[in-house]
């Protein structure tokens, strides 16, 4: 494993926070998401002149049950970035209360500039100026695009039963 990515992340202001908010479980993901950001930095203009939410969106694809990949977009990137994560794995929990009234997902409480989105990709709908897209990489293979958490569950479990 590459560890210059864990000592990177260690090094973040932001580090600290979004540990406590137990975004990152282990090395593998603080990489996945150190690796994100950092071909995002060097390979795309960052810079944004954004005056309201949802005109300049980094729209992360595929960050999981939690929106880890999101978060730490969300320090880096700061306010002028609406970050957008999407994943029908996405656990709602720590989220606002309501949700945006013309736009798709929730407000995470815990990070600024932070929405989330329980949804497969295909059925979000997003208006906005600039749309950057980050698609995570996805290193389980027995979910299937189209599944919810229950979906999986009832399929495994149907499965099981057919091999006995």
């Amino acid at each position: 494993m590459e560890l210059r990515y864990l000592d990177e992340f260690l090094r973040l202001q932001c580090a600290p926070t979004l540990l406590q908010l137990s975004m990152f479980p282990n090395s593998k993901e603080v990489s996945e998401s150190m690796s994100m950001w950092n071909c995002l930095r060097r390979n795309f203009s960052l810079e944004s002149n954004a005056t309201s939410a949802f005109e300049d969106v980094m729209l992360v694809v595929g960050d999981g049950c939690t929106p880890r990949t999101g978060a730490l977009l969300s320090f880096m990137l700061g306010s002028n970035w609406t970050v957008l994560s999407v994943d029908p794995a996405l656990s709602l929990d720590g989220l606002a209360q309501h949700p945006h009234p013309d736009r798709a997902g929730f407000e995470y409480n815990q990070v600024r500039g932070l929405w989330v989105c329980r949804a497969r990709i295909e059925d979000v709908q997003l208006r906005a100026r600039r749309v950057l897209v980050v698609m995570m990489p996805v290193s389980y293979t027995h979910l299937r695009a189209h599944e919810t958490p229950e979906h999986l569950v009832c399929r495994l479990l149907l499965e099981k039963k057919k091999k006995k």
